[in-house]
């Protein structure tokens, strides 16, 4: 089951027109759209995918967005939470690295970093300001 959020529904001809549309994506097997509601639920295939049939309203007239379950929704969360670690954590690693650098050219890296800044960098949760000069390339590797 997909679940679609329909925009723009305002009579039944309009209804008529998406569930057309949706019925004609392959591997939809039914298809009920609710004027007061204005949601779609269709039963498809395995194979099929929400995007198909967004763009198929799309092409009947008409916006529609993806309603996600409770579950969809943690899991996006989950990705979008794991995507956000893995982007800190790649900011914490050019902020070593860019320490790394200053340090190897005598001079200090951040020095109006507060020590809880540093704990907070090296708990991963460190963006580095946005006034900080852009990361030089990395030293040549040692001969």
């Amino acid at each position: 089951e997909i679940r679609l959020r329909i925009d723009g529904l305002s009579c039944q001809g309009c209804v008529g027109g998406v569930s057309s549309a949706l019925s004609a994506v392959a591997g939809v097997r039914s298809v009920d759209v609710c004027l007061e509601t204005k949601r779609a639920l269709v039963v498809v295939e395995s194979h099929v995918d929400a995007r198909v049939l967004i763009e198929a309203v799309q092409d009947a007239g008409k916006n529609a967005t993806l309603i996600l379950d409770s579950q969809q929704q943690q899991q996006q969360q989950n990705h979008h939470h794991l995507q956000q670690q893995q982007q800190y954590h790649q900011q914490y690693q050019q902020y070593q690295q860019y320490q790394q650098y200053q340090m190897q050219q005598g001079q200090a890296a951040f020095p109006y970093l507060s020590k809880a800044s540093v704990i907070e960098a090296e708990q991963h949760r460190f963006t580095p300001p946005s006034a900080s000069p852009p990361l030089p390339p990395p030293p040549p590797p040692p001969p």
